[in-house]
């Protein structure tokens, strides 16, 4: 009987607490946009191609951790100033390391409650923060000075 009520208050702490991401993160990020040079307009658009957030940099904007059936939202950044050429660059999501706290107390209930609200997934990258190449420069030429994101292209 003890056993019994002691798995019952068990169970109702883990389904009151939900998934141990959702806890700790919120269903939105973060994401800081810097430019070289400043002041440049950014816009952010969703894979659909849909425009989910626009700012002069510096900014910071909230973006959905989690796109269509809890998979990861993908977004790509777009920053324009005049003289230099536009430049395109990807923000993307990668796992939540508080997801793993459902191995210790949310079990799979956890797992669903992160999946649903977009909690299992962070930014990449906190920060992207494009140089932008001068017009006229050879292509190529634009990088992002952020840490292992170096898939920025141009925009043509």
């Amino acid at each position: 009987m003890r056993s019994r009520s002691l798995l019952l208050l068990v169970a109702t702490l883990l389904v009151a607490s939900g998934g141990c991401a959702t806890v700790v993160s919120s269903p939105n990020a973060k994401v800081a946009l810097r430019s070289e040079p400043a002041g440049a307009r950014v816009t952010v658009r969703n894979d659909a191609g849909d425009v989910v957030a626009q700012s002069v940099t510096p900014a910071e904007v909230s973006l959905k951790r989690s796109g269509k059936w809890a998979r990861p939202a993908k977004y790509v950044a777009t920053f324009e100033t005049p003289g230099h050429t536009p430049t395109a660059a990807p923000i993307r999501m990668k796992p939540n390391p508080w997801l793993l706290g459902n191995i210790i107390a949310g079990g799979p209930l956890g797992l669903a409650v992160d999946a649903a609200t977009g909690a299992m997934y962070r930014p990449q990258h906190a920060e992207i923060a494009p140089v932008l190449a001068r017009a006229g420069m050879p292509s190529g030429a634009a990088a992002v000075r952020v840490a292992n994101v170096t898939e920025a292209k141009t925009v043509r």
